[in-house]
């Protein structure tokens, strides 16, 4: 008997469905029960392990797909429009926060950094793909210009956020805590670290790999709401052609847009 080509992809798709499980909601409902036992078994063992004992990267990148694949399947549920008896899942508690008291989503209520923070972002540009959100004006850089923020991608073994800026005092803070020493904490983004260093993890369009971009970011003087601010804002932007920078791989698109970084969101370039 001949078997055609859509009959034998027709078996072959039969017999994935065996060996992974079934698309009905309580084999969903079995798989993530599961899920969740070996997530639990998992934090407990890691409980018994050193916090600076390194782990094999072949553990963590599957850690990490892991995560993404996770967030992925949560996302679709929550925010593509999976479908039960026809009526259309509700928002995010979060958007509809932002929703009800008329906060633009450049007005993240959620802690910078948060995993909310980033859902918040990647659940309206979600939306407004499928025309069920429009966006503000002071939305749109968000939105539409920091394509990936909300993203995750891998750098050298590890997950990182993509298009979203970190001060390199942040960083040096960070490991200070992690070996014990004290520090003394500041307004983040507020003044200058050293000579005002920032770093961002992008994807490059061209290769499709995440790249580190430094970049010069801390302009404390020149973010406040006065009129000598707001000229100091423009002459930068005008002087360094902010308008033209449109490659987010390199450090002068990103030192232009200090004004949308590290919980500031002032109209205009810098």
């Amino acid at each position: 008997m001949k078997i055609t080509k859509s009959q034998l992809l027709e078996i072959i798709r039969e017999e994935i469905l065996k060996e992974a499980g079934h698309t009905d909601v309580p084999s969903s409902r079995s798989d993530l029960l599961t899920i969740g036992e070996d997530a639990a078994e998992i934090l407990q063992a890691l409980q018994m392990v050193p916090e600076d004992q390194a782990l094999p990267t072949w553990w963590t990148n599957k850690l990490a797909v892991a995560a993404s694949h996770m967030n992925a399947c949560r996302d679709y549920l929550l925010t593509s429009g999976a479908k039960t008896e026809g009526v259309e899942r509700t928002l995010s508690e979060g958007l509809q926060h932002h929703i009800d008291n008329k906060i633009p989503v450049s007005q993240n209520v959620f802690r910078p950094g948060s995993e909310s923070f980033f859902a918040l972002f990647k659940e309206v540009r979600e939306l407004h793909k499928q025309g069920k959100y429009e966006l503000q004006e002071s939305e749109k850089y968000y939105i539409l210009e920091t394509t990936d923020l909300g993203e995750w991608g891998m750098f050298e073994g590890r997950k990182v956020p993509l298009d979203y800026p970190f001060l390199y005092e942040d960083e040096e803070i960070e490991e200070a805590k992690y070996k014990g020493r004290e520090v003394k904490l500041g307004a983040p983004g507020a003044k200058r670290s050293g000579d005002g260093r920032a770093y961002v993890f992008v994807r490059d369009k061209q290769s499709g790999n995440v790249r580190k971009v430094s970049f010069g970011s801390s302009m404390p003087d020149a973010m406040g709401d006065s009129e000598a601010a707001r000229k100091r804002r423009k002459n930068f932007g005008d002087r360094h052609g902010c308008a033209k920078k449109k490659d987010k791989t390199k450090a002068g698109y990103w030192a232009c847009r200090a004004t949308k970084m590290f919980g500031r969101d002032i109209p205009g370039w810098w």
